[in-house]
């Protein structure tokens, strides 16, 4: 099946496991996913996922494909945060800085 994480997640992940560089490994990952608006084409809507770092680095990701059709992206929406004990990071690709959609 076709998801939000498989086609959008895989990059994030990618990208992500980049910045971390190779020495630091996920221990644990936590992830949630739901189907309402997609269901008819037989695929999720969206996936929430924590991930802990062996060095207690947590990092979130969020894809999506159940933005509204108002929406400026409607397409897809992929917000991806990591944050550790020397900053933190957060790349938002949902095309949008601060907007209500109704």
């Amino acid at each position: 099946m076709l998801t939000p994480m498989v086609i959008s997640g895989t990059h994030a992940l990618d990208v992500m496991l980049f910045v971390m560089g190779p020495e630091k490994q996920p221990v644990e990952v936590v992830s949630r996913s739901i189907s309402r608006v997609m269901t008819g084409i037989g695929t999720q809507d969206a996936t929430f996922s924590i991930f802990t770092f062996d060095d207690g680095t947590i990092w979130s990701m969020e894809c999506n494909w159940g933005m509204p059709t108002i929406w400026p992206a409607s397409t897809y929406g992929v917000t991806i945060s990591v944050v550790g004990t020397e900053g933190a990071l957060t790349i938002d690709d949902t095309h949008a800085d601060f907007i209500m959609a109704s």
